[in-house]
């Protein structure tokens, strides 16, 4: 529940020209939301429908924990940073505004954060949407997770992080202790490879999630698909 230092976990969402996902996206969210989130959406000055779809789905639903920011275009890392300065919770995610989030992301994640034990905490996603993490309640199937610990300065346990280089940024759920002021680089090319390794150097324990909980679709008009 909202508390006087704010929401448990915010959801930034930056969006550009995503008129035939953000729907989707949005609904995928809100699947199993709890009032323990934020969900902030900026608008970087998109020039097709993505703003009235988005607000064509608030008008069915009922929800009090969402922030709708709408600026001109300027680029990824500056709408991220915006998302950033407006963003109230303990914890901080992103979603991209053309991706899928799997109906069990709040479900598995929010315990895990309500511990208050992880800086850190990952999943991993799928470029196969039929792969995405469905529980199935008739099986006794349980996460595969563990935790990295980092000690005395000593940042050895990070080199299998470092080796694999998965530095998705939707991946990954941040203590905003561990953010602090750190902000992406504006008008830089792949902004969250800058800003991920950095923030695991200030870490003392991450909690790595194996199951796919994030559906990140290839669109051939998003900015990691399209060099101009």
């Amino acid at each position: 529940m909202i508390n006087a230092s704010g929401y448990l976990l915010s959801i930034i969402i930056p969006a550009y020209n995503n008129a035939e996902f953000i729907t989707a996206t949005l609904a995928s969210i809100h699947q199993n939301i709890t009032d323990d989130v934020e969900i902030i959406i900026v608008n970087d000055g998109s020039t097709d429908l993505t703003e009235e779809r988005i607000k064509a789905f608030y008008r069915e639903q009922n929800c009090n924990n969402v922030k709708y920011i709408s600026h001109k275009n300027q680029g990824v890392a500056i709408t991220r940073n915006v998302g950033l300065t407006h963003a109230t919770g303990k914890y901080i995610g992103f979603v991209d505004s053309d991706d899928i989030v799997c109906p069990d992301y709040f479900t598995i994640l929010l315990p895990k954060l309500r511990a208050g034990k992880y800086d850190i905490v990952e999943f991993n996603l799928t470029r196969d949407i039929h792969n995405l993490y469905h529980h199935k309640p008739d099986t006794e199937d349980s996460l595969v997770q563990h935790e990295i610990i980092l000690t005395n300065d000593n940042y050895a346990p990070l080199i299998p992080t470092f080796r694999a280089g998965q530095w998705h940024l939707v991946t990954k759920i941040f203590h905003r202790d561990v953010i602090g002021m750190d902000r992406f680089e504006e008008y830089r090319r792949y902004e969250d490879v800058i800003f991920c390794p950095f923030q695991y150097f200030k870490c003392h324990t991450i909690l790595k999630i194996e199951q796919k909980l994030y559906f990140y679709r290839v669109n051939d008009k998003s900015i990691t698909e399209n060099i101009i």
